[in-house]
């Protein structure tokens, strides 16, 4: 019945001119768009038939709030007339369709640059009305702190030789874990966008409460791009100032900006890396036949680690390098950043050429094994094997579980 009367209303909620936004376009993100300040122009208050109505009780209830500001760490701000202010969480649905006040959740039905359009099912006196939000914007986000702005969409026109995977897009990952000593779930969810040299641009990590199936901390790195540099930055700070060689992989790392070397890398001639040192740890990668011509495998990312192997037919062919997401392949990672122990430039072909077949097994000796029980895929326009789903299986000492990762791409 919404969708009813939704196409009715459009011509009188949105004035011409104004630009709705495509949400499911890779640069474009209602969590992004959404920081700011906005004021609420109108309402309408429709019935259960779509007609519009007038009501006045409901009318001065609804005028409520008048003006709302969001911010980057999901909190919002209401300003009343008098001055008082209301605070409180924000967030997004997945799908981006509706919006969360706290536990109040309202179906996003437009969303332009500079304006909002929200609906609310409300129960009144024994009937059911829908009540319509039009917001305008007032203010756009502050700059970000760093040396450069942080770009929503992305600068292009630098010579940066770095070249990212050409293959299909990743927009989601969905990791649910089961842990089967006691039968408790976690979830993350990964978002991935790029600029239209399909560079990585921005990527989120979401850990959710599984109880309420909220956001319950997120971490996001934001990457830019000049011409011979890659600075990474997290929850908005400098993390990482990167060197791209020739080669278009990193020679050199910083912490920040920080004129003292991280992190340095060595490469062969076929492009994979064989030596680094970072924290003043050294690493000397692994690498076996693979059985695709002209590929290798690595086999271990130092001398006697985790033990890598291949025996299946799953391919690692899209934008996101999942040795680098399910495997300990860029193990050296976790001592680069100074704010975060994770995987971040090695998902996305910052450290050479990768190993084209996903790791069907990896060993830490007889602490744990992750063994490859399943794995799902599509065939694409092009004859390509594109995966949506894998699935992970630990078993041994070290809190055994079962891993899936589910895929989505941008179409």
């Amino acid at each position: 019945m919404l969708l009813l009367f939704c196409t009715a209303m459009i011509s009188s909620c949105i004035s011409e001119g104004d630009e709705t936004y495509v949400l499911e376009e890779p640069a474009l993100k209602a969590s992004q768009m959404i920081i700011g300040s906005w004021k609420k122009t109108a309402t309408k208050i429709m019935d259960e038939e779509g007609n519009e109505i007038k009501n006045p009780a409901i009318d001065e209830e609804m005028e409520n709030i008048p003006d709302i500001a969001f911010d980057e760490n999901g909190n919002y701000t209401i300003t009343y007339p008098d001055g008082n202010t209301d605070t409180g969480s924000w967030n997004i649905s997945d799908d981006e369709s509706h919006i969360y006040f706290g536990d109040i959740s309202w179906e996003i039905y437009s969303f332009g640059e500079n304006r909002l359009v929200i609906i609310y099912q409300y129960y009144y006196e024994g009937e059911y009305y829908y009540i319509m939000y039009i917001f305008d914007r007032t203010s756009y986000p502050e700059e970000k702190p760093g040396d450069g702005e942080i770009p929503e969409i992305g600068d292009i026109s630098d010579n940066n030789p770095y070249k990212p995977w050409e293959g299909r897009l990743v927009s989601k990952i969905t990791l649910t874990r089961r842990y089967t000593r006691d039968n408790t779930t976690s979830k993350t969810v990964y978002l991935f966008q790029y600029d239209k040299k399909s560079r990585i641009i921005e990527y989120t990590e979401q850990n959710y409460n599984t109880v309420n199936n909220t956001v319950a901390n997120s971490d996001k790195f934001n990457f830019i791009y000049d011409d011979s540099k890659v600075y990474l930055y997290h929850n908005g700070e400098l993390m990482n100032t990167g060197i791209i060689g020739k080669n278009g992989y990193l020679s050199t790392l910083y912490e920040g900006n920080s004129t003292k070397v991280n992190s340095t890398f060595t490469y062969d001639s076929d492009g994979y890396v064989t030596y680094l040192k970072t924290d003043n740890q050294e690493w000397i990668p692994s690498y076996g036949r693979s059985s695709w011509v002209g590929q290798k495998n690595m086999t271990s990312p130092q001398k006697d680690g985790d033990q890598l192997s291949y025996g299946t037919d799953a391919m690692n062919n899209v934008s996101v390098d999942f040795n680098g997401l399910m495997t300990t392949c860029y193990q050296w990672e976790w001592f680069m950043h100074y704010d975060f122990s994770g995987v971040v430039l090695g998902l996305f072909d910052f450290y050479g050429k990768r190993t084209f077949e996903v790791a069907s097994k990896v060993v830490r000796g007889t602490y744990w094994t992750d063994q490859m029980t399943d794995w799902r895929t599509i065939n694409d326009p092009d004859s390509n094997y594109i995966p949506t789903l894998y699935q992970i299986t630990r078993t041994g000492l070290n809190n055994p579980f079962v891993a899936t990762y589910e895929i989505e791409y941008y179409q």
